[in-house]
Formats: C-alpha cells, sequence, structure tokens
C-alpha cells in the first residue's frame, strides 16, 4: 500500500489549516504595531509644535499639528481654541494640550 499521497495530502492540510489561523494573527501584530507608531509620530509632531513659542489662537487652530490631534483632545480643549476671544489665554491652551498628550500618551501605553 502506498501511503506518500495519503501523507502528503495530510500534511498538506495542516500546514495550509495552520497557516489559515496564524496569518491574521501575524497581520493582527503588525497592524497594532503601525498604529502604535502613528500615534507616536502623532504625539511628537504635537507636542514639537505646541512647545514652541506661544502662537494666537488662530495661529494653533489652522495648524495641521491641531487638525491631527483635534480629534483626541477634550471639548474643553477644542472650544478653548476655537474661541473667538484673541487676547490672552493663549499660554494656557498650549500647556493644556500638552498635558492632554501627555495623558494620550499614558492611554495609548506609548510611554
Amino acid at each position: 500500500m502506498n501511503t506518500g499521497p495519503i501523507l502528503s495530502g495530510t500534511i498538506g492540510l495542516i500546514t495550509g489549516a495552520v497557516g489559515s489561523l496564524v496569518a491574521p494573527w501575524i497581520h493582527w501584530g503588525i497592524e497594532k504595531r503601525r498604529e502604535k507608531l502613528r500615534r507616536r509620530a502623532l504625539i511628537d509632531n504635537t507636542g514639537a509644535f505646541f512647545s514652541g513659542p506661544v502662537l494666537t489662537r488662530k495661529n494653533y487652530s489652522d495648524s495641521l499639528a491641531y487638525t491631527a490631534i483635534r480629534p483626541y483632545l477634550s471639548k474643553e480643549a477644542t472650544d478653548n481654541i476655537g474661541a473667538h476671544n484673541t487676547t490672552g489665554g493663549e499660554q494656557l491652551i498650549k500647556e493644556h494640550v500638552l498635558q492632554e498628550l501627555m495623558a494620550l500618551e499614558r492611554k495609548w501605553k506609548l510611554i
């Protein structure tokens, strides 16, 4: 009796089954790492922008850094930046956003 084709078929079946289970897990791990890198870059870029000189509310609200991080900021922070009051408070905006960035780092487990 020739068991070669049966053995080959069984090994192929097992290998295919294992591959179909392992491949999604590997893909998930890669995507998780990519998301972490994207979040790290977002925090770093926004932090660098808001760590610079104090700007006007309009400069903050029109910046690409703010546009990118805005969905993750509290309503209080976004309302403060979007307020039409253009006198004072810019230093507080800067400090508040930097504090929220540190909180996001902890929440996203980047530190």
